[in-house]
């Protein structure tokens, strides 16, 4: 078959040579005009569906396969074979596509087709009418044994171009997909998973669940958490979705990932890893684990993945495969486990895997498993893990994106010793007395007081994305608020509209007005009926939101449902009479990431929003503890226990730890130096990443009183500087170097004391976070 492939990937001869394929002799004036990939054709309906399902993708296929010298150009060592594990294309064990024909014989069946082609049940007939075929015209003998196929007469006699008739092609070709998708997955690389993030990985994309779709009394009630099984671990896995028993009747508490695609025709293999934490096997009532196909006419598919194999430690691997209908588009993919209930045992779903395939029985061979990654690959190498690494978001950029997302408020902990509480600058409150616990006493957090680069910072993010006052909370807590905005009409990125019982997308009823709504338009959800059930779907980062809608005279008893979570908290009023703009419902809930469903309930008249608006906090909290050392920061350390004033609400962490890890003269740890302030901020930083938590390191300032000169020092804050950066390294996380900005300063002007900033020095840290963070626009101070 070798020889019958395109030279580049990107020619498409068939394109070039093939323009109008006529099947002659069709008594059915009702043809149909195909187009695929260059190859266009006019059959009737009997031969449309053949070419369709067989001719054109085949010619697919071929326009796409590369050869051997192309394979070279991307090839850096060794033959096809070494790379592939497959027969080389041109050999025997390859070339099992022989009835087709060749670019030069598809350019003579083109010149056959615009001369005239004849249809004649046997050779002998053909021959026998040879003086009425045109020369170079072209014949289909379709009834003669060996001899069918497809002719041309070339030089008075007729020369065969392919064992197949035009019409008998899409047959012939059907007995060789399989084979060609195999060499497809032979020079195109194992099919990667439609899942950007399967293993649930706590720097990958964020998963999208099926609990949305669930009807009010289906709780969502699992979480991600992380697990240490060794099996899991060996295939890159850290995290799962954590399902807890349930001896109950109702609710549900599992649920299945989704992934939004555009797949036609094949078939799809999937894969979800479960570890049973109990032991046993009882996944209640209806919950084994499936695969679901959603299709843009509302209608769905799904198979149990039934079979299962053992990878010990409690872990399964469920698989199998689920076929696409003919003739519909999926939109979106869904792998997982219901589990039903009551349900015995408690789980961990992850390792989330679908391949699309147009082979007939592909296995996981066939894919990239366990590749997480969602991009495809033939020949991964150091290059792809360093370009992954490269194009991954920094935390300090995840924490810029944050900000600039005003449905999503933003939780800020600052965690370390006297550099972090404010030392050295003016206007402090009470540091005494102290025991190095969480509950000694904080600073002030009013910059106007106290000039702290924390309070700069605090009073910073609420000018710039808040609305500018302060408040007070716990010790060293403060925070701001601003009522964002949300526009249902035109921001669809945020703001989409579903059917609530089957999830499919739906269009939005957008209507404009002159006045009275906020801004100057509304989002309607039309009245329920048998065929429309619309909803509104969002999700917000907070702990309050307000819809905004108008209330209408024509139904009394009009209502709408709001559903955080699965779970519905509230039906409102949406009539008045009369009809009236700007109507108000506050709702509030635990602060945390959320998904949000609003639906109408009036089959008399539509729920007619305006707006969402979001009460959007952004806080920052300063656990800074006079005199501690990174190693009383540790998860472990339970004499000072530190660790846990670090929240769970707390998404973004600053730490700034380390200084008085010098203050030492034990031998052993003078030998360290700072490599035991490198370990311990691993550790933190690792155990903060099991907690979905974006790690931002800081270095200090420059000291002046510093080994070797001043006593009880083992090493210096130059030192120590290093010791932070290659911890940023090593956890891949940011690094804020204030070390590096303050050493054009060797007097010493940026401290009070040697070692703690004066208010010009917190001023400089404060510009060199923001300048970091790339945030626009610096303060002038």
């Amino acid at each position: 078959m070798n020889q019958h492939l395109p030279t580049r990937v990107t020619q498409l001869p068939i394109a070039e040579t093939v323009e109008d394929l006529e099947v002659f002799g069709l008594k059915d004036d009702r043809a149909h005009r195909l187009r695929k990939g260059g190859f266009q054709a006019y059959v009737n309906d009997e031969t449309a569906r053949r070419v369709e399902a067989g001719v054109a993708p085949f010619l697919d296929l071929l326009a796409q396969k590369p050869n051997a010298d192309a394979l070279a150009d991307v090839a850096t060592s060794g033959s096809y074979v070494d790379l592939t594990n497959r027969p080389a294309l041109g050999t025997a064990a390859s070339q099992n596509v022989e009835d087709f024909p060749s670019h030069a014989d598809l350019g003579s069946l083109a010149a056959a087709v615009s001369i005239g082609t004849k249809n004649f049940d046997t050779l002998a007939l053909a021959n026998a009418a040879i003086g009425d075929i045109a020369e170079g015209g072209g014949v289909n003998i379709l009834a003669d044994g060996s001899n069918n196929g497809f002719y041309v007469k070339e030089s008075g006699a007729l020369v065969k171009k392919s064992n197949a008739s035009l019409t008998g092609m899409a047959s012939d070709i059907s007995t060789h997909t399989a084979s060609i998708a195999r060499l497809d997955l032979a020079v195109q690389g194992a099919a990667p998973n439609v899942f950007a993030n399967g293993n649930l990985a706590a720097d990958g994309a964020p998963p999208v669940w099926f609990d949305s779709l669930l009807s009010t009394n289906q709780t969502f009630a699992s979480t991600i958490v992380t697990t240490t099984n060794p099996v899991l671990a060996a295939l890159g896995i850290t995290r799962a979705l954590d399902v807890p028993a349930n001896a109950e009747t109702v609710g549900l508490t599992g649920n299945q990932l989704c992934a939004d695609v555009r797949l036609r025709g094949g078939r799809i293999y999937a894969s979800v890893l479960l570890e049973s934490v109990t032991g046993g096997w009882d996944l209640g009532s209806s919950g084994e684990p499936r695969v679901t196909l959603r299709y843009s006419d509302g209608t769905f598919a799904n198979v149990v993945l039934s079979a299962y194999e053992s990878l010990g430690s409690n872990v399964r691997r469920y698989y199998g495969t689920l076929a696409l209908s003919s003739g519909k588009t999926a939109y979106r993919v869904e792998v997982g486990a219901v589990f039903g209930r009551p349900r015995a045992d408690a789980f961990r779903a992850t390792g989330f895997w679908a391949s699309h395939f147009f082979t007939t029985a592909p296995t996981i061979t066939d894919t990239a498993y366990p590749n997480w990654s969602q991009a495809a690959y033939r020949y991964p190498s150091a290059l792809d893990a360093r370009v992954s690494v490269l194009e991954r978001p920094t935390t300090l950029a995840r924490l810029r994106y944050a900000l600039y997302d005003d449905f999503r408020s933003v939780n800020i902990c600052l965690f370390g010793d006297s550099k972090v509480w404010g030392l050295g600058a003016s206007g402090l409150s009470p540091s005494s007395p102290r025991t190095a616990h969480l509950d000694d006493p904080r600073n002030t957090i009013d910059a106007a007081v106290s000039p702290t680069w924390a309070n700069l910072f605090l009073r910073y993010l609420a000018l710039t994305y808040c609305s500018g006052a302060v408040t007070a909370g716990d010790p060293g807590v403060g925070f701001a608020r601003k009522w964002a905005i949300g526009d249902v009409c035109y921001d669809n990125e945020r703001f989409k509209v579903r059917d609530r019982r089957t999830g499919s997308p739906r269009p939005k009823n957008v209507f404009a007005f002159a006045s009275g709504p906020l801004l100057l338009r509304v989002l309607d959800l039309p009245p329920v009926s048998g065929a429309t059930d619309d909803a509104l779907y969002f999700e917000f980062t907070g702990d309050t939101f307000k819809i905004r809608l108008a209330t209408i005279s024509t139904d009394p008893a009009a209502t709408y449902t709001v559903e955080i979570d699965g779970t519905v908290v509230g039906v409102y009023n949406a009539y008045s009479s009369p009809s009236a703009w700007g109507a108000e419902q506050m709702i509030s809930t635990a602060f945390g990431r959320h998904r949000v469903r609003v639906w109408n309930n009036s089959a008399l008249q539509g729920l007619r929003l305006e707006a969402i608006l979001h009460h959007r906090r952004i806080q920052v909290r300063n656990q800074g503890i006079i005199g501690t050392q990174s190693q009383q920061w540790l998860p472990t350390d339970m004499t000072y226990n530190l660790y846990p004033g670090i929240m769970d609400e707390d998404e973004f962490v600053f730490g700034q730890i380390g200084t008085n890890d010098r203050a030492t003269t034990t031998s052993p740890l003078r030998i360290n130096a700072g490599q035991r302030t490198r370990d311990s901020l691993k550790t933190i930083g690792a155990h903060l990443a099991g907690r979905g938590k974006h790690l931002i390191l800081m270095t200090p300032t420059r000291a002046t009183t510093d080994w070797p000169d001043a006593p009880n020092m083992s090493f210096d804050t130059q030192e120590l500087a290093m010791a932070i950066r290659q911890a940023a390294g090593d956890l891949g996380v940011s690094c804020i170097d204030n070390f590096a900005m303050s050493t054009f300063d060797p007097a010493g002007g940026y401290l009070s004391d040697g070692l703690h900033d004066n208010d010009n020095g917190h001023r400089g840290t404060f510009r060199n976070i923001v300048t970091s963070l790339g945030l626009v626009g610096m303060p002038l101070l």
